[in-house]
């Protein structure tokens, strides 16, 4: 989550409400629950952004390991230990727990700010990009500022990343320029968003404990298609390019509460 959607008001990074702060070789976050962020039915924290925050965290991080190339996510996971409220203050910690000259592997923990109570953890790995033209932003280059102050999101998450369901169990979303990174493609945390809500339209979906994607290609026209097939409290999501013959982008799996 580099890009200049960051810097744009109706844009998929201004809806993070993420503070990041380096301290060492951690990166720390503050964030806040704010309802556009939330489940509408459930009044919770969406665990795509618990993803997206621990993109944020970890992904700026371990690209450090990558310069000057801008990192890639190869997969991340979000385990909800206990339902975050909206209206609550989280706090972050993204670490990477190994590093190669092509790979690092990271894990993030999230707690509620005033108690200290484990919410979520995730795991990720994230890789430096094959193509010379994937260059880091100058930010990540210098060590500046990643994320601006906390806003409130002007509007629903899933309206800025422009979900539109299809039927139940598959959603669409176009890809625009709001949700690109620097590497030309959809930026994972809308990636989750997107997969999470094919799960949700589903008859009698609750929202997901645990939240799995992996990263298998581009998106590179788009839009993105989300097809969400149930076995039990199991959910398994295929993300594809409709427009570049379906091609498959990414494969999600989800556990229902």
């Amino acid at each position: 989550m580099y890009a200049s959607a960051l810097t744009d008001p109706d844009g998929f990074g201004s809806a993070l409400a993420i503070e990041v702060e380096r301290l060492e070789d951690e990166h720390h976050g503050r964030m806040h629950a704010y309802a556009e962020l939330c489940v509408p039915e459930a009044g919770v924290l969406r665990p795509s952004m618990m993803i997206t925050w621990a993109d944020v965290l970890c992904g700026s991080l371990a690209n450090v390991y990558a310069l000057p190339r801008i990192t890639m996510t190869v997969d991340l996971d979000v385990r909800v230990v206990r339902p975050v409220p909206a209206g609550s203050d989280v706090h972050g910690i993204g670490r990477v727990r190994k590093s190669g000259a092509r790979l690092a592997f990271t894990e993030c923990a999230l707690t509620l700010a005033d108690t200290g109570e484990l919410v979520a953890f995730s795991a990720g790995s994230f890789m430096a990009s094959p193509r010379e033209q994937d260059q880091a932003p100058p930010h990540l280059r210098t060590g500046g500022p990643l994320v601006r102050g906390i806003q409130q999101p002007i509007k629903p998450v899933h309206e800025i990343v422009g979900v539109r369901v299809i039927e139940p169990g598959v959603v669409e979303a176009d890809r625009h320029a709001r949700l690109l990174n620097p590497a030309d493609t959809v930026q994972g945390g809308a990636m989750a968003l997107i997969a999470e809500e094919a799960v949700l339209t589903l008859e009698g979906a609750t929202v997901p404990t645990e939240l799995a994607v992996r990263y298998l290609g581009a998106v590179r026209i788009g839009p993105v298609r989300a097809a969400a097939r149930r076995d039990g409290n199991w959910v398994r999501v295929e993300l594809t390019d409709e427009g570049n013959d379906s091609r498959l982008a990414a494969l999600a799996v989800a556990r229902l509460g």
